[in-house]
């Protein structure tokens, strides 16, 4: 508890340190209860202590449970954690997600936090893909260092990936590259669930040297949503995410470090990642990517709600692209303890298709 702890005695009292604390120890994975609060008695105001009061998670947890959202079809998952691994505080977790689309196993160990919120991780991961005509099969392996204890946590990564891939039955070729990366979160919303107010950046930049690399390449990719409450009962959701790759060529670069966009988190009005690189009958990934959208919400009571929406973007592969994938519609809202279940009618400009889009929370 000491190591993830982002305040310090004499320090003047922030909230968001506290509540950033509290979500810090529960994302440790080593409690299942945390309050954390201040003393607020008037003659402690100059050393008020700081309690927290903690129940710890069991050190084996097994969850299943099966869904359905429209980018991928019914969905099926189990995960298993050890919370204490040979009783030496390491974490164990594991992971089995199967859809009509993708199927992946990982597998992670972590090391206890050390002071100031640094941890280990190690993970391999299996994963085999089939969408729009491309099929992958990925081996992963790699470890990472993150620093978790700020509002902007930061990890330094290092992964091997080597990948079989096929598309449209005939044309195959195998990829690898040993990945370096950094990466970068930024967060401070009112709420973790079903923020209102606040904003979620993301930005990661890495790359593959040529000897270690069936393609050299250099990638960078950056997120944000930002919440607007307008009104006691209105929402305003802004979402954008742009990326690119540097290289000669796609070709050899594994499909995990390319862009595809479509479906129910990006451009509405599109089936899932059916906007790439158009190569022999399949959609592949392109190495930029360019997406927006912006989302009104009206809540009626303390549950439901009506969205209006617009959605724009691309994936192509180099150069500058002057035609945008546009979707725009409606959508119901619910607002549940896992996130919002929304349910959007969405027009594809760009192919004039009607589609249904169904998901449950954000995509950050």
């Amino acid at each position: 508890m000491e190591n993830l702890v982002p305040v310090h005695p004499g320090e003047v009292y922030d909230r968001d340190k506290v509540v950033l604390y509290q979500r810090r120890l529960l994302e440790s994975g080593y409690f299942a209860s945390v309050q954390a609060e201040i003393d607020v008695q008037r003659e402690l105001a100059d050393a008020a202590p700081l309690r927290v009061a903690v129940i710890d998670s069991p050190k084996h947890h097994v969850e299943s449970g099966i869904g359905y959202n429209t980018d991928v079809g019914p969905r099926f998952e189990t995960r298993y954690s050890n919370q204490d691994v040979f009783s030496s505080a390491w974490r164990f977790r594991s992971s089995l997600n199967l859809d009509q689309k993708i199927q992946n196993l990982q597998l992670d160990l972590d090391t206890p936090p050390r002071p100031g919120g640094v941890w280990n991780n190690l993970f391999t991961r299996a994963r085999q893909q089939d969408i729009q005509n491309e099929t992958t099969r990925e081996l992963a392996m790699g470890v990472s260092q993150n620093y978790g204890a700020t509002a902007a946590p930061s990890a330094y990564i290092v992964s091997a990936h080597a990948e079989d891939r096929t598309v449209s039955g005939v044309i195959s070729d195998t990829r690898h590259a040993l990945y370096f990366g950094v990466r970068k979160g930024f967060r401070r919303t009112d709420a973790l669930i079903s923020p209102r107010e606040g904003y979620v950046l993301s930005a990661e930049i890495g790359g593959a040297p040529n000897a270690l690399a069936s393609q050299q390449f250099v990638r960078g990719i950056a997120s944000a949503s930002l919440f607007f409450p307008l009104s006691r009962s209105g929402d305003l959701l802004l979402r954008g995410q742009a990326g690119a790759v540097r290289s000669q060529a796609r070709e050899g670069i594994p499909s995990t470090f390319l862009f595809r966009t479509g479906g129910d988190q990006t451009v509405r009005g599109y089936a899932f990642e059916s906007i790439g690189v158009e190569e022999a009958g399949a959609v592949v990934g392109g190495r930029r990517l360019l997406v927006g959208s912006v989302e009104y919400t009206h809540w009626f009571g303390d549950n439901w709600g009506v969205a209006g929406f617009v959605d724009a973007g691309n994936a192509w592969d180099a150069g500058l692209r002057s035609d945008v994938a546009t979707g725009y519609g409606l959508g119901a809202r619910f607002r549940t303890p896992i996130g919002p279940i929304r349910a959007d009618l969405a027009y594809g400009a760009l192919r004039s298709d009607w589609r249904l889009h169904f998901s449950v929370g954000y995509g950050f």
